[in-house]
């Protein structure tokens, strides 16, 4: 019999991330990520791949950010040195044959992205802010004492725009991510960008950067821009400067600017974009082949942490990552359409071409976070940083089921020794997003729960990612096509699995899957216990208190707070307006600096259910964000799954 999967294993994985390949395509860098649960934090080291080897290049377990600065030498931001001030970046560099690192320069601002131009010449992106955007040229007494008054005024924070925070972030309404041209002979900072205008991505060719983002003072726009900057003479020209384009990717090809975008006149925020191409004469975005782009992944997991690029320029094309129903593919589009290169089985996490082949990071069937080169389509492991051939894991069973004039994909883990003459508890498990999908990977926390000898089913309805526009519409309607999905898959399970115990049912999700597991419990008293997370229970609030309130409410349930129609239209999809249906026990899990899904959704509810009689509970972590399942300390994630864990089997461990 083999191992089974336990809730602290989750300490021993390592994941892979920030996959990319040297200027002559034969080495490749990537950052493995490590937990350290005695200290509560994460270890961040850089791998290299060269020649089907893999060789650790560092081990102060502080490094991150990092580039190839010629096919010789990484260039890596690292906190290995913790005296300079939090607003500073400190760069090393270290052979690709090892070594030691050695300090290359200081940075005064907080570096989100680095690009080399030329030889000691840099395009950085930074964290700026607009009370002191010179603060990254004062000198070191002037820059002193302006940090030290930061901290003296601590106190008190003054609001002025919108959106006034980012999840898990202090507020942002006066902090713009800024470009600069950084010239290391002269120790020379210089911005790109104006103070105010806010860079969502860039690109760089030999002689321009292209730039997308937004100027505001008041409210940061929903639209984005184009810019075009000289590297010669870092002159600016604004390319596309309408209100109608949602704006994401930037490459060229055939001298063709080529953007990834949506247009906000026809399209709705999470619908998918498409490749056009710019008209500098008309300044506007032209069509290419209308075809929907499922572009970056999408599949939930929570056993990954970091990223990497979504799209490569390779032999005057744009490979990109996409998801397809429940797994990754890479695709090609060659300026008029997009072809299949490879399907995954599994999670593209990052991917390179190292001399012809494709060098992937990712989770293939159920293995987690590895390194992999594609020979004739065939995947071959290169790495073994998560071996689990001794646990068991169990492979998802899938079948079709019919919902809502759609053909769904169910999946079921099943127990070791699954014994169809034996009775099993089961635990529903709903997907964020709701523009994401679930896949046949390794997922930590369903593995442990059918390790305990419990039934684990999920899938993908309405609302998901990994299909189209069409399935994924639950405009103005959460809880309507998607709980009827879910309910027929329940029905399913149930009818497939006749041993599944029907009065001991759980349910459980996050973010999405936390809303959709309020509403649950409001419309049906079959599952007997449930565990929300990081959910939404009142649009009306959220939309006042949400990093993306302000504009995510009216766009996904057509309600808002602006006049007794819009009210209405959103109340009607809140959870809490079914709160006198509703007598599920239940636990609340909430994070206190979640400004995704602010804590007060939480609240609302766990205040509810108590005042009305029903045996709820409320997990409160007070130092962790939207993001706790999938990147939290160490000890909240353990607390976290580990009181789930025990909240739903309480319930469903009894006859």
């Amino acid at each position: 019999m083999k191992k089974p999967i336990t809730i602290e294993q989750l300490t021993t994985f390592k994941f892979l991330s920030n996959l990319q390949a040297s200027p002559n395509q034969q080495k490749a860098l990537f950052t493995v990520t490590d937990m350290d649960e005695k200290k509560d934090t994460y270890h961040h080291n850089l791998w290299l791949y060269e020649n089907d080897q893999l060789l650790q290049l560092t081990s102060s377990n502080k490094d991150g950010l990092s580039i190839f600065d010629d096919n010789e030498t990484i260039l890596f931001a690292s906190s290995r040195n913790e005296s300079k001030d939090n607003e500073t970046t400190s760069f090393y560099r270290i052979s690709t044959q090892g070594g030691e690192a050695k300090k290359a320069f200081d940075l005064k601002v907080i570096v989100s992205k680095i690009e080399k131009i030329k030889d000691h010449n840099y395009l950085i992106q930074a964290l700026s802010d607009i009370k002191d955007p010179d603060l990254f040229n004062y000198d070191d007494k002037k820059r002193k004492e302006v940090l030290i008054n930061r901290k003296d005024d601590a106190y008190y924070d003054i609001i002025e725009g919108l959106p006034f925070w980012f999840n898990g972030a202090q507020l942002i309404d006066q902090k713009r991510q800024r470009l600069f041209i950084y010239d290391e002979i002269k120790n020379e900072l210089t911005p790109l960008t104006d103070i105010n205008f806010n860079v969502n991505s860039f690109h760089m060719t030999d002689s321009h950067i292209l730039v997308n983002g937004n100027s505001y003072t008041d409210i940061n726009p929903l639209y984005s821009h184009l810019l075009e900057i000289d590297l010669m003479t870092l002159e600016t020209t604004p390319l596309i400067d309408s209100t109608e384009w949602d704006m994401g990717l930037i490459h060229v090809l055939n001298d063709e600017i080529i953007v990834q975008s949506g247009s906000l006149h026809t399209n709705m925020l999470n619908q998918n974009s498409q490749f056009r191409k710019v008209d500098r004469l008309n300044k506007t975005l032209v069509d290419l082949d209308n075809q929907e782009l499922l572009l970056g992944n999408s599949i939930g997991s929570d056993v990954r942490f970091g990223t990497s690029k979504s799209t490569l320029l390779i032999d005057n094309t744009i490979v990109y990552n996409a998801t397809i129903r429940d797994h990754s593919e890479l695709m090609q589009f060659d300026g008029l359409q997009s072809k299949t290169l490879l399907s995954f089985d599994g999670s593209i996490d990052g991917f390179v071409n190292i001399e012809g082949q494709w060098l992937i990071i990712g989770q293939h069937q159920q293995t987690l976070s590895e390194l992999h080169i594609i020979e004739e389509q065939v995947v071959k492991t290169l790495s073994n940083f998560n071996d689990l051939s001794d646990h068991y894991i169990s492979i998802p069973q899938t079948f079709e089921f019919e919902s809502n004039n759609d053909n769904l994909t169910g999946y079921v883990l099943l127990p070791q020794d699954f014994d169809p003459n034996k009775t099993y508890p089961a635990i529903l498990d709903i997907h964020g997003g709701p523009k994401t999908v679930y896949g046949k990977l390794f997922y930590h926390e369903m593995q442990v729960w059918a390790s305990m000898g419990t039934v684990v089913f999920y899938t993908n309805p309405h609302g998901s990612d990994g299909v189209n526009d069409a399935y994924s519409d639950i405009f103005g309607r959460y809880g309507s096509i998607d709980y009827d999905d879910l309910m027929t898959l329940t029905d399913e399970v149930l009818q497939r699995y006749p041993n599944i115990d029907t009065n001991r049912l759980g349910v459980t999700g996050g973010s999405y899957g936390g809303f959709m597991t309020n509403w649950i419990i409001g419309h049906t008293n079959r599952f007997k216990v449930a565990a929300t997370q990081r959910s939404i229970s009142n649009w009306i609030s959220f939309y006042g208190v949400s990093d993306i309130g302000y504009f995510f409410v009216e766009d996904q349930t057509h309600g808002g707070i602006y006049s007794d129609d819009q009210i209405i239209k959103a109340w009607e999809q809140s959870p809490l307006k079914y709160i006198n249906q509703m007598e599920t026990p239940t636990l609340i899990v909430h994070s206190k600096l979640d400004y995704r899904c602010p804590i007060d959704q939480g609240y609302q509810l766990f205040t509810a259910l108590k005042n009305k009689g029903v045996n709820t509970k409320m997990l409160v972590l007070n130092e962790e964000n939207h993001d706790l399942s999938r990147s939290g300390k160490p000890k909240a994630r353990l607390v976290r799954l580990r009181e789930i864990t025990e909240w739903l089997h309480s319930y469903l461990n009894k006859a």
